[in-house]
């Protein structure tokens, strides 16, 4: 939240607009300063963000989920070893300099292109959280048919993809993206009003009518950051893409994380029809954690991060390889 903060106070006062994974590459004021002054008239950010540069093991290739914002990596990352090199994938729009893409297989594409720039040959090392899994399945399939080895590859609480949304695929204009953003922070509002009572309730109605008059008077929605409605975009571009892919047969083999608190049907998981398009098998491990989001968060990343250790250290490597 201070970062939301930080970066909505740059916009506003320096009228430079960056991604919040910017702090990977410049965590101190003076970091930030040069890297606005040097990107001053620069072409938009790239997806590539180096979480962890250093390291001489084969690199980690990460994809978050639908919101496409890579920090939710960084207690992952920094768990796994010191050695280990470790880089991010963000959605394009993110920024707002760039329209996200809709299909998971221009993005997987887009990511591979900038993927091959650090890492020209495999074996690749592949991880994908929620959404970001079936886009590295994607990644995956497009670097086989390219006849590169993929090492590992990571699907953290994926679900495979069930056919087309109706709702969700719907085309939206720029203004009817404004409206479900104001449709979905009004019923936050609503929400958060019924959870006080008292006193308590009508300041916070206060605080919001206060909000909703900033905007008024400096006719601007956003107050001078577009951060929030651009998240927005990215996760419902995201989420088209999602529901128009078509999962095919996958050659080689995958390693599936499983929230073990997440509440599915014993009969029918979601999680685990991977198994049936993977040739190579599946290897499937338990973390402590309800969903994604828990699972890459303290304490449970912890267990996250020992196993994947393991696994990292027991698939093909770039050394393996050059043997």
């Amino acid at each position: 939240m201070l970062a939301v903060r930080l970066f909505a106070r740059m916009e506003e006062s320096l009228q430079v607009r960056l991604p919040l994974a910017t702090l990977f590459e410049a965590p101190t004021i003076e970091a930030l300063a040069k890297l606005i002054r040097d990107r001053a008239g620069s072409a938009p950010s790239r997806s590539l963000v180096p979480i962890q540069r250093a390291g001489s093991r084969t690199p980690v290739f990460a994809v978050p989920g639908v919101g496409g914002n890579v920090l939710c990596y960084y207690d992952l990352a920094s768990r796994l070893s010191s050695d280990q090199p470790f880089y991010g994938l963000q959605s394009r729009g993110l920024d707002g300099l760039e329209k996200p893409l809709t299909h998971v297989e221009d993005i997987a594409a887009a990511f591979l292109a900038e993927i091959r720039e650090v890492q020209p040959r495999g074996p690749y090392t592949l991880i994908g959280t929620c959404m970001g899994g079936v886009v590295v399945y994607e990644m995956a399939q497009q670097l086989h048919q390219a006849g590169e080895e993929v090492g590992l590859l990571v699907l953290l609480e994926t679900w495979q993809p069930r056919g087309p949304s109706g709702q969700i695929l719907r085309r939206t204009t720029s203004g009817r993206e404004v409206r479900d953003l104001i449709a979905s922070r009004l019923r936050l509002y609503l929400k958060e009003a019924r959870r006080r009572s008292g006193r308590e309730r009508l300041k916070y109605l206060f605080e919001r009518i206060k909000v909703v008059a900033e905007m008024a008077a400096r006719r601007d929605l956003f107050r001078g950051d577009r951060r929030e409605f651009d998240q927005h975009i990215v996760t419902n571009a995201n989420l088209r893409a999602f529901h128009r892919y078509k999962a095919r047969a996958y050659s080689g083999r995958a390693v599936l994380f499983l929230a073990e608190a997440r509440e599915v049907p014993s009969e029918d998981d979601p999680r685990l029809a991977w198994r049936r398009l993977l040739a190579g098998g599946a290897e499937i491990y338990t973390v402590p954690g309800h969903d994604s989001g828990s699972m890459l968060d303290e304490p449970h990343v912890r267990a996250l991060a020992e196993q994947l250790k393991v696994c990292i250290e027991l698939a093909p490597s770039r050394a393996t390889a050059a043997e």
